[in-house]
């Protein structure tokens, strides 16, 4: 009789079904947990925690970029607590060390960030 052969699935459909498999579980999860507590849950994009705020601090030093030393950013500083600093707040500088770019911000730069002490 007639020999019967099972329809070949290729490898570019397996992937495509794959990567269809895990946007939906995201979609799923964010959906119903909030998309705030996945991201930071799965890791998705970089968290804004005081280390992550002195390696950026650290990479505009080296690249002498006055623009983005100055930028306000809005850090956990623990759980509950979320504070707008730049990399010329005292906590920064306190842990990051002699990672201090000269010219430093200005005032008027420096008031954009309502909680630098």
């Amino acid at each position: 009789m007639f020999s019967k052969r099972g329809q070949e699935l290729s490898i570019g459909t397996l992937i495509l079904i794959i990567i269809g498999v895990i946007v939906l579980v995201l979609l799923v999860l964010g959906f119903s947990m909030g998309w705030g507590d996945l991201f930071s849950k799965v890791g998705i994009f970089q968290g804004s925690d005081m280390s992550s705020m002195i390696t950026a601090c650290g990479v505009a030093v080296s690249s002498q970029s006055l623009e983005s030393y100055c930028e306000c950013k809005m850090v956990k500083l623990d759980d509950k607590t979320k504070v707008k600093i730049n990399c010329a707040d005292k906590r920064v500088t306190a842990l990051a060390g002699t990672n201090v770019l000269t010219p430093s911000c200005s005032q008027a730069q420096n008031s954009k960030c309502p909680q630098n002490t």
